[in-house]
């Protein structure tokens, strides 16, 4: 075989150049979806009643939270680069029925690079599919 590549039909040529575009569709799609489930339940845990002031600190570059109850049980959230909003020694920690697995409202900034990446990037992916199987192959 040479060095270019032969098809026997037009579909098997599509496939070809479409095969590399058709895998960067589904990866961009993926994480896209994983952001918006993230996001959703962001939201819905911020917009229920089941929430904690927490004691926020930095140490070392490590964000932390940290909340006693009144049984007396201590809970320790580690929240670095999470882009979390607080006040200056205060921050709201959002549940829904185990208090262990509460999470701060996170900032626009954690969620705006997979938006900008990737959104642009299942746009390009797909323009890029249609013309590839919308491609005039007279001539």
């Amino acid at each position: 075989m040479g060095r270019y590549r032969t098809f026997e039909s037009k579909k098997d040529e599509q496939n070809y150049d479409a095969a590399i575009w058709w895998v960067l569709w589904l990866i961009s799609l993926a994480i896209l979806i994983y952001t918006a489930y993230h996001q959703i339940h962001e939201f819905n845990l911020t917009h229920s009643d089941n929430y904690v002031i927490a004691k926020y600190m930095v140490a070392n570059g490590h964000e932390a939270a940290s909340y006693t109850d009144e049984n007396g049980v201590y809970y320790y959230f580690n929240i670095t680069q999470m882009n979390a909003i607080h006040d200056e020694d205060t921050i709201k920690m959002y549940y829904k029925d185990d208090i262990a697995l509460a999470v701060p409202r996170c900032s626009f900034l954690r969620w705006a690079p997979a938006w900008s990446i990737f959104l642009p990037a299942l746009i390009g992916c797909s323009v890029l599919l249609w013309k590839i199987y919308h491609r005039n192959y007279n001539g």
